[in-house]
């Protein structure tokens, strides 16, 4: 048990990974080969050993403290608990541990070859005592708190009361505790509390050791767990898979689950290392993917499993997590024959929350049912995620040995032969833009109100005036108007107006984003802006949450994957992206343009062009970027020195060259407007050679202006196109 905790302490130090709970090692029909150890170490780990004998649990729970600075340093606090449970679920034996590490992640590199102590590992070393006067070391106070607990439940260690001492920390409310255990104990019972709720069963021998689950019974294979990475810039998944492994082969390890993941990021690169590293390890990717086979970041099951397939180190791949028995069923029938073997890990059911347990409620029985089936037909590698026990992984394995020894290969997913009704798939107004014709897409933001009347005649007057598309923006600056793709399908359903609503990444989870992208499509909206928007701002925070699963590089490649042969739409909607000319470092901001496309942008729309800067970025973005990108220059009319100035400071992505400010002094209405007709000619002028076409933004709803600037663009500017 103490390399096993030494193993969990060591990798939540490095890189504070958190795996989903409670996997079970897979029972399955073909396995590796178990060269890995079976038997577990003595309980020394504990502080007071079990009694021989019995029916016990083990229940292990990480609480991570996460924090950064501007300087570029890292810190993560990991606090790990160890218990043992009685069949009562009381405490009788508890160990923790913290590991703290700290890392300069500067200059965009982590230096993994950097030894860690754990504070029981540094014991005095740690220096509580001589830098604040502690009444005793941490691992002296935390022997204190594990000697605390037991006896109790984990509802009694959630309960324990704090109080906030002078220094603003939760410490014991509990005078005797107090007296051993003076420091913040709020991790402590949180790791304590997690551990009693995540368990594993145990059986004990006669002399009062004991082995682990089923691994310690039988012939089962020992993995390497690499829960879900981050993937960032600065640090991406790759490198942290490929240190984590590393970790794990120094350690002996010749089997390795990549398991949980929403994205395949960094998994090839990982995975080829490992075969470098140990050439004969078995490498299994498991992908969470949600019932209707995608994943929280908007990945699709087959798309997954192909890329998988073609990186050519991966010995298997599978689902896990997320879905029950059932669900997890469908996905594999969909999936079809896979050219790796298939391993299927589903949850026991799906949770219900009783104040500091998650429970499952699926029955073995049941369980073990669905998954011989699926071995029946095929699947290779069959095991349980959360909320699966020892009796469910024991009926699975019975209902296995019932199996006929020779098993068939997955079958093809069959294909419906039924006609399908016709739709429209052409994109009109991108067959315009691939026919190399300029188009002026104007956005109009929707009401604040629920009149909807005033705002339907204004784009009645603007496709009047030439407009090809209306674009609609999603609450701009983080303020609820009426919703851009409900105002949307209204007006392409009343004036028959392609219509390009906003969609930011702020307000909706992947079930909302896709229940609302079918609704837009079967309106006959094709087309969709992908951003992530702008945050609500922070005096609002505690009341009004912003979401943001995606990024618009990730809802961009969401929104394309849901049209295929099989999928939700017959065919896939146009997506564009924001490009920011304004943009500070604007390598930054073409190199995230280059992804945008990647993941199956067509195009962007930039923001407002009102300097020489933004200009010459444009010019950049076409040099950059290619025919295959297309690209609306926003326009956007200054109407008065007041706008101009409030603009330039407090409108993110806008900046406004100070002559032109300058420009707008001491005017009224009508000159303001006249000169801001004046000024967005001149910008359309200069930023028309790196077009195809133009982004009008309109002022304070002004539609007779814009008018005026759609008549002049087409004649002065676009009559040659």
């Amino acid at each position: 048990m103490k390399k096993i905790l030494a193993l969990v302490l060591a990798l939540c130090m490095i890189f504070a990974l958190a795996a989903c709970g409670q996997s079970a090692a897979p029972a399955a029909t073909e396995a590796p080969a178990a060269d890995a150890a079976t038997e577990a170490p003595a309980a020394d780990a504990a502080t007071e050993a079990p009694a021989a004998g019995g029916e016990y649990t083990l229940g292990m729970g990480v609480s991570l403290n996460m924090d950064s600075s501007k300087s570029g340093n890292a810190q993560v606090d990991a606090t790990v608990a160890a218990v043992v449970l009685d069949a009562e679920g009381k405490i009788v034996s508890c160990r923790i541990d913290c590991a703290q590490s700290k890392m300069d992640i500067s200059e965009g590199t982590v230096d993994t070859a950097a030894e860690f102590k754990t504070k029981m590992e540094l014991g005095d070393d740690y220096g509580m005592v001589a830098y604040g006067n502690a009444i005793a070391e941490w691992d002296a106070q935390a022997k204190a708190f594990e000697e605390y607990v037991v006896g109790k439940t984990g509802e009694e260690v959630a309960a324990i009361e704090t109080v906030e001492n002078d220094h603003g920390y939760s410490v014991a409310a509990d005078e005797a505790l107090y007296a051993s255990c003076t420091i913040q104990i709020t991790d402590f019972k949180d790791a304590v509390v997690k551990a009693c709720g995540d368990v594993n069963t145990m059986s004990f021998t006669s002399d009062g050791t004991f082995t682990l689950g089923l691994a310690a019974k039988t012939s089962a294979a020992v993995f390497a767990d690499l829960g879900p990475a981050t993937d960032t810039e600065a640090l991406p998944a790759a490198q942290i898979y490929t240190a984590l492994a590393e970790r794990f082969a120094a350690l002996g390890a010749k089997n390795f689950l990549f398991e949980t993941l929403s994205s395949d990021a960094g998994v090839a690169e990982a995975a080829k290392k490992i075969k470098e590293t140990v050439p004969d390890a078995f490498v299994l990717v498991s992908f969470a993917v949600l019932p209707d086979g995608y994943t929280r970041e908007g990945r699709h099951c087959a798309e997954l499993v192909r890329s998988m397939t073609a990186c050519g180190a991966v010995d298997a791949v599978g689902l896990n997590c997320v879905s029950a028995p059932g669900a997890m069923r469908a996905l594999v029938q969909q999936l079809g024959e896979t050219e790796l073997p298939l391993a299927v890990m589903p949850n026991a059911g799906y949770p219900v929350v009783t104040r500091t347990r998650v429970q499952y409620q699926g029955r073995p029985e049941y369980f073990a049912r669905e998954l011989a089936r699926l071995a029946a037909e095929g699947v290779r590698i069959l095991g349980g995620c959360c909320g699966t026990t020892p009796a469910h992984i024991a009926a699975l394995r019975a209902a296995l040995d019932a199996l006929p020894e020779t098993l068939p290969a997955a079958p093809a997913a069959a294909v419906s032969t039924a006609a399908k009704p016709e739709v429209e798939k052409d994109d009109a107004f991108l067959r315009k833009l691939n026919a190399g014709k300029k188009v002026i897409a104007i956005e109009l933001d929707s009401p604040k109100d629920a009149d909807l009347t005033g705002y339907l005649d204004g784009a009645r007057r603007l496709q009047a005036a030439g407009a090809d598309l209306l674009t609609i923006a999603d609450c701009p600056i983080a303020r609820a108007r009426m919703d851009s793709s409900l105002v949307a399908c209204r007006v392409h359903r009343e004036l028959g107006l392609n219509v390009l609503p906003h969609m930011t990444c702020r307000d909706r989870n992947l079930n909302a984003t896709k229940a609302l992208l079918l609704g837009l499509y079967a309106e006959g909206v094709r087309e969709v802006l992908a951003i992530t928007g702008d945050p609500i701002p922070t005096a609002e925070r505690d009341e009004v949450k912003n979401v943001y699963q995606f990024n618009s590089r990730k809802l961009a490649q969401y929104i394309v994957s849901l049209a295929g042969e099989g999928r939700e739409m017959p065919s896939p909607m146009t997506v564009f992206g924001a490009l920011n000319l304004n943009a500070r470092n604007f390598d930054v901001e073409l190199r995230r343009a280059v992804e945008k496309l990647e993941n199956g942008m067509a195009g962007f729309l930039t923001q407002p062009v009102l300097s020489a800067q933004a200009v010459e970025n444009l010019r950049k973005a076409r040099q950059t970027l290619g025919e295959r990108a297309k690209i609306l220059a926003g326009i956007m009319p200054v109407v008065s020195q007041r706008n101009a100035i409030f603009m330039e400071n407090e409108i993110n992505g806008i900046h406004v060259e100070e002559d032109i400010i300058q420009r707008f002094a001491g005017l009224d209405r009508e000159q303001g407007e006249a000169l801001g007709l004046e000024v967005s000619m001149q910008m359309a002028r200069e930023a028309l050679p790196y077009a195809d076409g133009f982004y009008l933004m309109t002022p304070f709803n002004r539609v007779a202006l814009m008018e005026r600037l759609i008549g002049r663009l087409k004649q002065e500017v676009l009559g040659a196109y």
